[in-house]
């Protein structure tokens, strides 16, 4: 599977990645987008429907 920093996924997928949404590593790895050494996604959460929904309530609401 291909590891990207949350930076690099951000822009490819064009959505905040945080941590309700992504599993990220405590250890840094290499970034196979930027080629720098960083936290990486390692799989997307499975959430609940009604979880989904409150995290992206709660991720628009920190943007403001």
């Amino acid at each position: 599977m291909a590891e990207f920093c949350p930076d690099c996924l951000e822009k490819m997928l064009g959505e905040k990645c945080s941590r309700w949404r992504y599993v990220i590593s405590f250890d840094k790895e290499l970034c196979e987008e930027c080629g720098e050494l960083k936290p990486v996604v390692i799989c997307r959460r499975r959430l609940s429907l009604f979880a989904d929904f409150l995290s992206g309530l709660f991720e628009k609401s920190r943007r403001k």
